[in-house]
């Protein structure tokens, strides 16, 4: 896919760009530098001209100037008793991690089950896990003792 004007991108190194102005469009050729860009930094918005190998992954979602991409992964309250918390792991996958801390396997996300779910920060779902005393058997001088390791 190639950029075209009123698309986002994210370019090589990194930045997110608008296509404000697609130049073939008007020549009808390729040009050196076809594409005039906008990206806001600073409480400013820079203009400059980019060249089509600069385009790297065309951005569908976004919505405007203070549009970020979506960070992973990220953590979701659930109402499943068994459950600590929901970590969405892609845009389109994520698992559940028991109150123990066992995750499951993965799972297909859809925007629907975010609906009614809390945000939380990692912070906070691992907070929700329950932290139980681990024993390890120690033998000394023949005996055997059941230690519980420090938490």
């Amino acid at each position: 896919m190639e950029p075209k004007r009123d698309q986002w991108w994210r370019l090589k190194d990194g930045a997110i760009v608008f296509v404000a102005f697609d130049d073939r469009e008007i020549r009808g050729a390729e040009t050196a530098l076809p594409f005039m860009t906008y990206r806001k930094k600073e409480s400013h918005v820079l203009c400059s001209w980019r060249s089509l190998d600069q385009f790297d992954v065309h951005l569908p979602d976004c919505t405007g100037f203070d549009w970020k991409p979506e960070v992973f992964p990220q953590y979701l309250s659930t109402d499943d008793s068994d459950n600590a918390f929901i970590k969405r792991t892609s845009k389109h996958s994520y698992l559940t991690v028991k109150k123990n801390g066992v995750e499951s396997r993965w799972f297909t996300w859809n925007d629907c089950f975010a609906k009614g779910r809390t945000q939380l920060t990692e912070e906070q779902a691992l907070e929700m896990i329950v932290r139980t005393p681990q024993w390890e058997t120690v033998v000394i001088g023949g005996k055997t003792y059941e230690v519980r390791e420090k938490t």
